[in-house]
């Protein structure tokens, strides 16, 4: 590949990975409206990105039943509120 065909790839790479962040964010979005307070708070704490003095660092080993997992529904489940 030519240098400018290799821009082009890469380029065009760019725009996929910015497209797919944006429907998670979205998806994020329309999932954390639906959530309570308390349980904003916990997804806000579950979810921050891992800092050196943070207990998720990358290094750090994640137990299954631990609240550090985030598991997302597949794409196109539908949210329901919890109940009051």
């Amino acid at each position: 590949m030519t240098t400018p065909q290799r821009l082009d790839a890469l380029r065009s790479q760019m725009q996929a990975q910015q497209q797919s962040f944006e429907q998670q964010a979205s998806a994020t979005e329309a999932f954390y409206a639906v959530l309570s307070p308390d349980q904003r708070r916990i997804f806000d704490e579950v979810t921050r990105l891992p800092t050196p003095s943070s207990p998720l660092r990358a290094n750090a080993s994640v137990d299954a039943g631990s609240p550090q997992l985030l598991r997302l529904p597949p794409a196109g489940t539908r949210l329901v509120p919890p109940a009051p």
